[in-house]
């Protein structure tokens, strides 16, 4: 059996089948809305408002005084997560709440986590302390 060439192996794993190959035009669209997605979930402090938000519904001083954050910074990323889909807002009285639209998201970030171990175990020691250097 002949060896793969360094080449095929980049093109193997930089494109994988169920994203790269066979899109059409309206789902190679959809990339865009979906990177948009993940960058929503990107920022930490995203991810510290969807664990806040995890066991149930909370209104903006909820959420900032869980996530040691003031309420304008709390509403500025409530307002990203909301605007990609990721919560709903609604209003009682004075007070706006949020709750996570679907529980898949968080279905989503463990997912997450589990490759980012998978990947870390792959790495050599030096690309961990690199990264730790920063």
């Amino acid at each position: 059996m002949e060896a793969a060439s360094p080449s095929e192996n980049v093109r193997q794993f930089s494109q994988p089948p169920h994203i790269a190959q066979g899109l059409t035009q309206a789902e190679a669209g959809s990339l865009v809305p979906l990177a948009a997605y993940f960058k929503a979930l990107g920022e930490p402090m995203r991810l510290s408002i969807l664990r806040c938000l995890s066991a149930q519904e909370r209104h903006v001083g909820e959420i900032a005084l869980q996530c040691q954050a003031t309420p304008a910074n709390i509403s500025r990323h409530l307002s990203v997560l909301q605007q990609q889909g990721v919560l709903l807002r609604y209003t009682r009285g004075a007070r706006a709440f949020y709750r996570v639209r679907d529980d898949a998201v968080f279905d989503l970030c463990t997912r997450a986590l589990g490759l980012m171990s998978q990947t870390s175990a792959l790495q050599p020691a030096s690309a961990h302390a690199s990264l730790d250097s920063n």
